[in-house]
C-alpha cells in the first residue's frame, strides 16, 4: 500500500539538489512563463499545453546547466526511449497488462543522468520525470505514469523519480493513489523499508503538484 505524504523533512528536500532545481523551475514557469499553463479545460489543446510546458521546463533546465556545476558532465534529455523487459510471471508485468497491455515502450518526459546504460549497466541515474499538465487528468493515465515511475526506480536504478502534475488538486491526486492501491497494482521493492537504501543510494518517488496557475507547487512523497 502506498500513500501521498506531506511529511517530508526539509533537510531531505534540500539534500536533493535535483529536486530543488525542478521545484524552482516550476516557480519560474508560474511567474514568468504562465502562458504555457492551461488555465481551464482546453479540450484538444491540452496536449499542446502539456508539450509546451515540458519544452519550457527543459529550456529552463538547460539554461541552469550553464550556471550550475550540478549539471556539468550530465545528460539532460526528454522523451528518451528506455528499454525495460518484464517477466510475465511477475507482479509488475501483471499490472502493466491491466493498465495498458499493448504498450511496450517507455519514454519519460525528462531525465538527468550520466549514462544511457548501453553496456547493460546503469550509472549516474539522478532524476527521471513524468509530467501531466492537462486540466482533466484521467485515472488510467495517472496509473500508467505512476507505474512507469516505479519501473524506472526498480529496473533503471534512478534514485529520484518525480511526477510533476499541474491543474489537478491534491485531493484528486490522493484519491487516484488510493484507487491504484485498491486495484492491487505493483510498486517497486526499492521503496520498501530497508530496501530503500542500497549501494549508497536512497530511493524516492516525489510528486510536485501545482493545483492551478495561481497556486504555488507543493512537494509530496509516495510513502509505502
Amino acid at each position: 500500500m502506498v500513500k501521498l505524504s506531506e511529511r517530508i523533512y526539509k533537510k531531505d528536500i534540500l539534500n536533493n539538489k535535483y529536486l530543488v532545481l525542478c521545484y524552482d523551475i516550476m516557480h519560474i514557469i508560474q511567474k514568468d512563463y504562465d502562458a504555457v499553463i492551461c488555465k481551464e479545460d482546453a479540450g484538444n489543446l491540452n496536449d499542446i499545453y502539456e508539450r509546451n510546458y515540458i519544452i519550457t521546463f527543459a529550456f529552463l533546465m538547460g539554461r541552469n546547466a550553464g550556471e550550475s556545476k550540478l549539471l556539468s558532465n550530465k545528460f539532460v534529455n526528454g522523451e528518451l526511449k528506455k528499454d525495460i523487459v518484464l517477466d510475465s510471471q511477475n507482479d509488475d508485468y501483471k499490472t502493466k497488462a491491466k493498465i495498458y497491455p499493448k504498450r511496450n515502450y517507455y519514454c519519460p518526459d525528462f531525465v538527468i543522468h550520466t549514462s544511457h546504460g548501453n553496456n547493460g549497466k546503469y550509472e549516474g541515474q539522478h532524476l527521471i520525470m513524468e509530467a501531466k499538465t492537462t486540466s482533466k487528468l484521467q485515472q488510467k493515465e495517472f496509473e500508467w505514469d505512476l507505474f512507469k515511475l516505479n519501473l524506472y526506480v526498480e529496473y533503471l536504478d534512478f534514485d529520484i523519480a518525480v511526477y510533476l502534475i499541474v491543474n489537478t488538486s491534491i485531493a484528486e491526486v490522493s484519491s487516484m493513489v488510493d484507487k491504484y492501491n485498491q486495484k492491487g497494482f505493483w510498486c517497486s521493492s526499492k521503496l520498501c523499508g530497508l530496501n530503500r537504501r542500497r549501494n549508497n543510494k536512497e530511493y524516492h518517488i516525489y510528486f510536485l503538484i501545482q493545483e492551478s496557475v495561481d497556486k504555488s507547487p507543493k512537494i509530496f512523497e509516495l510513502k509505502v
